[in-house]
């Protein structure tokens, strides 16, 4: 289900190198990354911390104060993980799989920026969606890349392109260095510039007047 999705960041990346970039391929941190990037994501132990602290911040008026709130307001609606995650644990400092989690993110963070430290690399580029947005009550597992999120380096998205069967975006990555913002900033701006892939949706036009400068 991949092979379409993979094809446009190909033809993406070729793109990129017609127009001058250079561009190093294969390679490799040497990990097997996909099991590593399934059991590395922290969202589960995360999440109810970050609501709580989203939800002081609104002041005592707000109508949510807490997950507590939000899940006697009918909360316990929403994604099943957070709120099992919730009545599971009041704390993360010695939280076995959350910290073991944590060291995993930062071994592939070490191995990200030896590997662009090594080749001399700007940046990685591969694919964040290899896949189409699944539809309505639809959840695929294998939906996105969590490279960078599970890393901490910084990233930029651009479109790739879109399915032909699904009319659905593919999105290509660009990954970084710490503080390496500006140039990956020139370098998605450079490849929007030269691919044009991004569509204005049909659903969702501009408002009157509205304009962007650069």
């Amino acid at each position: 289900m991949h092979d379409e999705g993979v094809a446009l960041v190909d033809a993406a990346i070729a793109q990129m190198k017609a127009a001058g970039a250079v561009i190093v391929d294969p390679i490799s941190t040497g990990l097997d990354l996909f099991p590593l990037l399934a059991e590395t994501r922290t969202n589960y132990h995360e999440a109810q911390f970050s609501y709580n602290l989203y939800f002081r911040r609104l002041g005592p008026n707000a109508p949510i104060k807490n997950m507590d709130d939000l899940l006697s307001k009918g909360g316990s609606l929403m994604k099943p993980s957070i709120v099992q995650g919730y009545q599971e644990f009041n704390s993360l400092m010695h939280h076995p799989d959350f910290l073991a989690r944590q060291a995993t993110q930062e071994t592939l963070k070490e191995a990200a920026i030896a590997l662009m430290q090594k080749y001399r690399l700007d940046a990685l580029v591969y694919p964040f969606k290899s896949v189409p947005p699944e539809g309505h009550l639809e959840r695929h597992l294998e939906k996105d890349n969590p490279f960078s999120s599970v890393t901490g380096l910084p990233a930029v998205l651009v479109p790739a392109g879109y399915t032909k069967k699904e009319n659905g975006p593919i999105a290509i990555e660009f990954l970084g260095q710490p503080f390496s913002e500006p140039t990956l900033f020139r370098l998605a701006y450079a490849y929007e510039q030269l691919s044009h892939n991004r569509k204005t949706p049909a659903s969702v036009p501009s408002l009157p007047g509205e304009s962007f400068s650069y």
